[in-house]
């Protein structure tokens, strides 16, 4: 009977060591994994960037007129800004290029193509290297509105155009032109044309129209 008792209690210590142990090593594991999860993502991570909120070149139009009267750059500016970077340009309408290359620029208007616009400094310039050419996106409100071939009275008009600067016949040129807003010059108006407003053609050519202050 003693004998019986002896081992019914040491089982039971057993028993209860067993059990205390588990649950301290439960105990300890909880305890320990968020630290050692710390330590582990601390070693394994270098410098830690955030999400950029700056959108890709191109992508953001400037709503109504903001940015084509204050920030405006010459066509001789033009060259130093980076690629894929959006500009409004300043400049006049002085030809356009009737080909795939420079050297086929043309500053009359005999044969006005609807793809593409030179713009320069001033409205008496004939040398190709001292413009910028502009791409008129296909099947867009720009294009309809700005191409010498539908538009001749444009021609030497006075104007902001915001696009992407790119290469472009091998010059610093906007590919493709977003929006643009013609300038006065105190000049008489022509019938028809379209002073005053600012045409802005979004990222998937679906024009907007809107009034200019």
């Amino acid at each position: 009977m003693s004998v019986e008792i002896l081992l019914s209690s040491s089982h039971n210590l057993n028993s209860e060591s067993y059990i205390f142990r588990y649950f301290s090593m439960r105990i300890i594991h909880i305890a320990l994994t968020p630290i050692l999860f710390l330590l582990l993502t601390c070693m394994s991570c270098g410098k830690i960037e955030l999400p950029s909120d700056t959108s890709e070149p191109g992508e953001v139009i400037p709503p109504g007129t903001d940015g084509a009267e204050t920030d405006a750059i010459s066509v001789e500016e033009l060259s130093g800004v980076a690629d894929g970077e959006s500009v409004w340009v300043e400049g006049y309408i002085v030809g356009f290029v009737n080909g795939t290359s420079i050297s086929q620029a043309e500053f009359t208007l005999e044969s006005p193509v609807v793809s593409n616009l030179l713009i320069a400094k001033s409205a008496d310039v004939t040398d190709a290297s001292l413009c910028v050419p502009i791409q008129l996106p296909n099947n867009s409100e720009i294009r309809t509105a700005l191409n010498l071939q539908d538009n001749p009275d444009l021609w030497h008009r006075h104007l902001y155009i915001y696009g992407v600067k790119h290469i472009y016949f091998g010059l610093p040129g906007l590919k493709p032109a977003k929006s643009f807003k013609l300038i006065e010059d105190d000049e008489e108006t022509a019938p028809g044309e379209n002073t005053g407003e600012v045409i802005t053609v979004q990222s998937n050519s679906s024009p907007i129209i809107m009034e200019a202050d």
